[in-house]
């Protein structure tokens, strides 16, 4: 039975340290957040905002579509230092080659490369997905990562989808993250994003099966 107090908008887990609709903002250009955890991360709106549909069914608000050029966010790290966590987020890109987000320097990272694998990583090692995820369409990507060893694995709407899986770098404390471009600048993310979500746990196949099937109640 899916575990539903998993949700796309269970803001207020106590595992969820971060949480972006991104379409909620607050004056001064930033983006709330709106876990538990309140205004500490809080994200700065770097580019313009352009509110879109949402790629989620059952949402309301908006989603952003950014440029690939100017577009991007930055906040206080919410997974510094952390051994287990989860990320989740929505995106439906025009390009391949951009990243949803890394620490700096990037040291920790998920992104679509550009032989149309989903990459995830932290030092020098990454684990990476089979299938070929074309441009235009919509995916929710979880990207869990684990210690002793440090591990990762990556699930595309729902189920798992790591192909390659190898032992990954340590999680490092880190002031900083970008979303939608590297901290030098570069991979930047075109197209749209929704809902961003940042677990201090590392979530189960079937917690990330009912995020996938809350927002998806049809299935």
């Amino acid at each position: 039975m899916p575990d539903y107090r998993f949700r796309w908008n269970g803001y207020k887990h106590p595992a969820l340290v971060a949480a972006f609709d991104m379409g909620t903002r607050t004056p001064g250009g930033l983006m709330k957040n709106l876990a538990l955890t309140g205004s500490t991360y809080d994200a700065t709106i770097n580019g313009t905002f352009r509110p879109v549909a949402p790629l989620i069914k059952v949402k309301r608000t908006p989603c952003w579509d950014m440029d690939g050029v100017n577009d991007y966010m930055t906040l206080a790290n919410p997974i510094s230092g952390l051994s287990a966590f989860t990320s989740i987020l929505w995106s439906n890109y025009d390009n391949f080659g951009g990243i949803w987000w890394t620490n700096t320097p990037t040291s920790t990272w998920i992104y679509i490369r550009a032989n149309r694998y989903i990459e995830m990583g932290q030092g020098g090692g990454y684990n990476d997905t089979k299938p070929l995820y074309p441009i235009y369409n919509s995916y929710m990507i979880a990207s869990v990562f684990t210690s002793n060893p440090p591990t990762g694995k990556l699930y595309v709407n729902g189920p798992l989808a790591t192909f390659r899986s190898v032992t990954i770098g340590n999680n490092v404390v880190d002031a900083t993250m970008y979303i939608g471009r590297t901290s030098a600048g570069g991979l930047k993310l075109d197209g749209r994003l929704d809902n961003m979500l940042f677990y201090n746990v590392a979530l189960t196949p079937d917690q990330i099966n009912s995020i996938y099937r809350s927002a998806n109640p049809r299935l």
